[in-house]
């Protein structure tokens, strides 16, 4: 049992202000995103991630959007997506209704960005820990703020590949994947 925990997919940061996460589902995991990942388990101490922004829903999920109650935000746009029905029965069947909640809603991507900026007691945008991934199975490649870059530098496990960048908007004020 020790040897399959050593083994679990894990964030490389213990302390983060934001994870961004682009898809859940239940495909990628059981609970839509693995909790033993984004530390959201009971007995788990980290990681610690202040805010999780979820993106969107896989498309193999069919709407079951269970674990979004694990998720702090998400677009406004992803809602119609939700199949409450499958959603609610998977959080009954599993005994844990928390995991059926809806997080706050945002109309922009923009927006999220306020909120995470806003909520921290640091106000310099600088600083803020944020950490975007595909979703919590693929964990191989992430974009990371560059408040974490010495951190990232420092782990001999992580391969920088390449120098700081800004996160852009496209025209309707939702973020584009950093140097796309």
């Amino acid at each position: 049992m020790r040897e399959a925990y050593d083994l679990l997919p894990r964030l490389p940061f213990d302390d983060l202000d934001v994870l961004i996460v682009d898809e859940i589902g239940k495909n990628i995991s059981g609970a839509g995103m693995d909790t033993n990942v984004i530390g959201r388990k009971p007995g788990l101490t980290a990681p610690r991630i202040q805010c999780i922004y979820v993106r969107d829903l896989t498309e193999q999920t069919h709407g079951n959007a269970t674990g979004l109650g694990n998720a702090d935000l998400m677009p406004r746009a992803v809602l119609p997506k939700v199949d409450l029905n499958s959603t609610y029965m998977n959080a009954y069947t599993a005994k844990r209704l928390s995991v059926g909640k809806i997080p706050m809603l945002v109309e922009s991507e923009l927006q999220a960005m306020q909120i995470f900026s806003g909520f921290r007691a640091e106000e310099d945008p600088a600083s803020l820990r944020l950490l975007w991934i595909t979703n919590t199975s693929k964990l191989t490649e992430m974009w990371a703020s560059s408040a974490l870059l010495d951190e990232a530098e420092a782990n001999e496990r992580i391969e920088v590949l390449s120098a700081p960048m800004p996160i852009g908007f496209d025209g309707e004020l939702n973020m584009v994947t950093p140097g796309v």
